[in-house]
């Protein structure tokens, strides 16, 4: 996930900096397994390194610790209004199965609680390795050097 992370940030620079001069968080993600289920607590991404997969990155290493740990499922809570997350969650095939109301404390925001199809089920790997895939290929083309065409 190390070398992951730096591939994503070189082409911004970041990558190749000094330790010393990086941000000392750019993203934290936290699981919960409780007997079969695992249930993701959060994933955030610090503003100035989002969009560029990184959260994505997060919750990939959290299905893969899911499975490794041997959860079938995974759950999670997302504010309403983050209509980002919520797709990157669709796409992994979580679907909307409730409302917490008033759940988040800092401003009442109602949550949606999503599920994961199973994710032992042969659909979900297929689908799973599809998915991984394409963001390894992001992840390496963010990375790969710049050619200047000269005509």
């Amino acid at each position: 996930m190390r070398r992951a992370v730096s591939q994503l940030l070189r082409p911004f620079g970041v990558g190749d900096q000094p330790r010393s001069t990086l941000p000392s968080i750019l993203g934290f993600a936290g699981l919960w397994l409780m007997f079969d289920e695992a249930h993701i607590t959060t994933i955030g991404v610090r503003r100035t390194v989002r969009g560029l997969g990184l959260g994505e990155l997060l919750l990939v290493n959290l299905v893969e610790s899911a499975r490794e740990l041997g959860a079938n499922r995974l759950t999670l809570e997302v504010r309403v209004s983050n209509h980002v997350a919520q797709s990157l969650y669709r796409k992994y095939t979580f679907k909307e199965e409730g409302v917490r109301k008033r759940y988040y404390s800092d401003n009442g925001e109602d949550a949606l609680i999503m599920w994961s199809d199973r994710i032992d089920a042969p659909a979900f790997v297929d689908t799973f390795r599809v998915l991984r895939t394409e963001l390894d290929r992001k992840i390496a083309a963010l990375s790969a050097p710049i050619v200047e065409s000269r005509v």
